[in-house]
């Protein structure tokens, strides 16, 4: 049990302000680490997200043919797909919203992934037809090795692609 004199609100804040104020390594490293971990990974997999949508199959069938992900595991009592990288590194997993519950609304979840090369898997995604809600660009400006793209799956889960490149190399796409 969570000790009660903690203000859970103010802890968090106070995270967040850190955070957001951090501009250099000493910054991060200032700020309080989490309470001890009280696990230890199990060694088939490590952790998956559970969405709920309402037309679970649309969204199994664009992370399949899109991300790449393949099917890893069915939960026969949930009924949800678990979805996996091919290296195992993400795992999502994908239901049907149950009958008493609310859709997820549009924008509530967002995926995010670091990439190595963010310019040419943004061109592999394009070669499969998919129209980016933002494509490629630098947003702390062209100077910053930074670089992002939106996309969104059907059922409306964001997905935000994130690399490094070379600064003074010619950008795919500038911003």
């Amino acid at each position: 049990m969570i000790d009660s004199t903690v203000d859970l609100h103010a802890r968090g804040a106070a995270l967040v302000a850190a955070a957001s104020n951090a501009r250099s390594s000493d910054d991060w490293a200032a700020i309080p680490q989490g309470a001890e971990w009280p696990f230890a990974w199990g060694s088939c997999w490590q952790h998956c997200i559970t969405v709920a949508v309402q037309e679970p199959e649309t969204e199994i069938g664009w992370f399949h043919s899109t991300l790449g992900l393949s099917a890893f595991a069915w939960d026969a009592e949930r009924e949800y797909l678990m979805m996996s990288s091919p290296d195992s590194a993400l795992l999502l997993g994908i239901g049907r919203t149950r009958s008493d519950a609310p859709p997820l609304p549009e924008g509530s979840m967002l995926l995010e992934l670091m990439l190595e090369d963010i310019e040419g898997s943004a061109r592999a995604l394009a070669e499969r037809g998919i129209d980016f809600d933002e494509p490629v660009r630098a947003p702390w400006g062209s100077g910053h090795p930074m670089r992002t793209a939106w996309l969104r799956s059907p059922g409306g889960i964001r997905v935000r692609l994130w690399g490094m490149v070379q600064v003074g190399e010619p950008d795919a796409q500038k911003s």
